[in-house]
C-alpha cells in the first residue's frame, strides 16, 4: 500500500499535469515542451525587437524636434545679424 507521501505527490503530479493540459502544454511527450520552449524564446524575442524598435522611435523623433529647433536658431541668429539665407 502507498506511504501517505507517495499519494500526495501522485495527487500533486497529476494536478499540475491537468493544469499545464489545460493552458496547452503537454508533458505527457518531450515534444510538447520543447514547443512551449520554443513559443516562449519566440515571444521574448519578439518582445525585446519591439521595445528596441520603441526606443528608437522615441530617439528619433527626439532628434527631429532638437533638429527643427537648431534650424531655426540657426535662421533666427542669421536673422538678426543680417546674413543672406
Amino acid at each position: 500500500m502507498p506511504t501517505v507521501d507517495e499519494r500526495v505527490e501522485a495527487i500533486v503530479e497529476k494536478t499540475v499535469q491537468k493544469t499545464l493540459l489545460a493552458f496547452g502544454i503537454d508533458v505527457s511527450h518531450p515534444e510538447g515542451v520543447v514547443n512551449f520552449q520554443q513559443d516562449m524564446h519566440y515571444l521574448r524575442a519578439n518582445r525585446l525587437r519591439d521595445k528596441g524598435i520603441q526606443n528608437n522611435t522615441i530617439q528619433q523623433g527626439v532628434l527631429v524636434v532638437l533638429s527643427g529647433l537648431f534650424a531655426a536658431a540657426v535662421l533666427g541668429a542669421a536673422k538678426a545679424l543680417g546674413l543672406p539665407q
